[in-house]
């Protein structure tokens, strides 16, 4: 048996057991690997780090996605920016309210991986109408979209290091606000309030 870990603090550790490493591939970007095991099934990290596994993946996504729409009914156009494994898109476009999707993720290759080993969350994503894929940088995407374009921005990111960094500074959300409309909402994945170090040992 092998153990994936991630140390949370200096007293408490999160371990997940798996069978077997069923693929990895290091991307311009960032280092992917994706595992499979009994109790989560497939699950991916992203420089080391769990983003995603199949079992509880409904949880994030479910709860990034829902409280927006039960706050304003009337969202027609989302953003998202990140969300490669797809299963942010999959809860929005549940909506048959929504017009328009655009998801902009800066690693093709998660988005591709999770097509072909987390089906569950990007299976099918790509083929609906109203779903707009862009694969360059969200920071960048966000400076050029027009005022009031949204209104509904998911910041579906990864950790605040490397590739994410950006997303976590304040000309990010400055820009997040001028394509907001005037009743847009924001809703971002901000970390745990628990644990300051997260690192895979």
């Amino acid at each position: 048996m092998n153990w994936y870990t991630e140390s949370w603090s200096d007293e408490c550790k999160f371990s997940i057991a798996y069978d077997e490493k069923i693929y990895s591939e290091k991307t311009p970007f960032q280092q992917i690997d994706f595992y499979k095991g009994k109790e989560f099934g497939t699950f991916f990290t992203l420089d080391g780090l769990m983003m995603v596994n199949e079992k509880d993946e409904f949880i994030y996504h479910e709860m990034i996605v829902h409280p927006a729409f039960a706050t304003n009914p009337n969202i027609k156009r989302v953003l998202i920016i990140g969300g490669g494994d797809g299963g942010t898109a999959r809860e929005v476009l549940r909506y048959k309210s929504v017009e328009e999707v655009v998801m902009v993720e800066i690693d093709e290759r998660v988005f591709r991986l999770c097509q072909k080993y987390l089906p569950v969350t990007a299976g099918g994503i790509e083929e609906e109408p109203r779903m707009t894929l862009k694969f360059e940088d969200g920071l960048a995407y966000v400076k050029k979209a027009p005022d009031a374009s949204f209104d509904l921005i998911l910041v579906d990111s990864t950790d605040p290091i490397s590739v994410g960094e950006g997303l976590f500074t304040i000309e990010f959300y400055q820009e997040c606000y001028r394509v907001l409309r005037n009743d847009g909402i924001l809703i971002n994945q901000h970390e745990s309030p628990y644990f300051l170090n997260m690192q895979k040992i």
